[in-house]
């Protein structure tokens, strides 16, 4: 079992970090926090298979290329499901909930999720 890839790149007009997690023995990847430059993530992604988007929080700097980047991809968005402690009101509705414990599955390795509230 090889050690897995971490990408990482500041998007959109705050310079936010977005990663990019691949297995490098399956080549399956998954996306965090789609930030915005929908373009710098799917370079960063490359030619990689992604399983799901993971969203660490609502905040409009972590979301705005999750739109596209969902039509894109085509696979399931995962994210605590709240309250999420936000100004705005960004109605982000995951395809199923991560809670704390739940894991994902990434090619070999299995992630678990652990609850960090705050930023």
């Amino acid at each position: 079992m090889s050690k897995l890839t971490l990408l990482t790149d500041q998007v959109g007009p705050w310079k936010m970090n977005s990663y990019v997690l691949i297995d490098p023995d399956t080549n399956q990847s998954i996306l965090f926090d789609p930030g915005g430059s929908p373009d710098k993530l799917s370079a960063m992604l490359g030619d990689s298979t992604p399983s799901a988007i993971v969203l660490t929080h609502t905040h409009i700097d972590h979301i705005m290329a999750l739109d596209e980047m969902r039509k894109k991809l085509g696979v399931p968005l995962r994210l605590h499901p709240g309250p999420h402690d936000t100004t705005e009101d960004t109605h982000v509705v995951g395809d199923s909930a991560l809670n704390d414990g739940d894991t994902l599955q990434l090619g070999s390795h299995t992630l678990r999720a652990v609850y960090a509230p705050g930023h």
